[in-house]
């Protein structure tokens, strides 16, 4: 009897690893496509937390950028040099508005990289605020569209789609994603970036 409950509770157990194990399984074939999917699309995503102004950049915004993850630390500043003298001063007042008044954003800018190579990126950002209503972070994303931008200039059509885009980030009553009760992940580290 006493061999039977032992075997009932190694089943027991490894069920519940094997649930474990395919939980896991799971959450590194969703990490899998969405990274395939932000290559697709070329896609960036970034956070900023705005108390440590730490960031955070995926493996694709680091490509948009030409930078080595391995070598480069993620911070405002580092974004804000890649970006074209002539827009750096309009992403840096759409960074500043996100964090002094939680309203979203959404605007094109081109990158200056090195030797001269020059990239277009349509960036969003949203607030995420804690459960006073305080702005903790801001997460977005950065798609690069140069292909299209060179191979047809702006139309009457673009110009509506980019009129339509800043109506979708326009400021919403809800001042975008409250974490309120909800905090952190478990076993995560404050998100940051630009």
């Amino acid at each position: 009897m006493v061999g039977r409950k032992n075997k009932i509770k190694r089943a027991r157990t490894n069920g519940r690893l094997g649930k474990r194990g395919r939980a896991a399984a799971e959450i590194r074939r969703s990490e899998a496509y969405m990274a395939e999917g932000q290559r697709l699309t070329r896609t960036g995503t970034w956070a900023l937390n705005v108390v440590t102004k730490r960031c955070f950049w995926s493996p694709e915004l680091f490509r948009i950028l030409e930078f080595d993850p391995a070598s480069t630390d993620p911070s405002i500043s580092t974004f804000l040099d890649q970006v074209h003298p002539s827009d750096r001063g309009a992403a840096q007042q759409n960074i500043d508005l996100v964090i002094h008044t939680g309203k979203d954003f959404a605007q094109d800018y081109r990158l200056l990289l090195g030797g001269g190579t020059t990239k277009y990126v349509h960036s969003i950002g949203r607030p995420i605020t804690n459960k006073f209503g305080e702005i903790i972070e801001i997460i977005g994303a950065a798609t690069e569209f140069t292909d299209r931008f060179h191979a047809s200039p702006p139309t009457a059509a673009s110009q509506q789609m980019n009129h339509y885009t800043r109506f979708l980030a326009a400021p919403r009553s809800d001042r975008g994603i409250n974490l309120g009760s909800v905090g952190p992940l478990p076993g995560t580290e404050p998100l940051s970036c630009c």
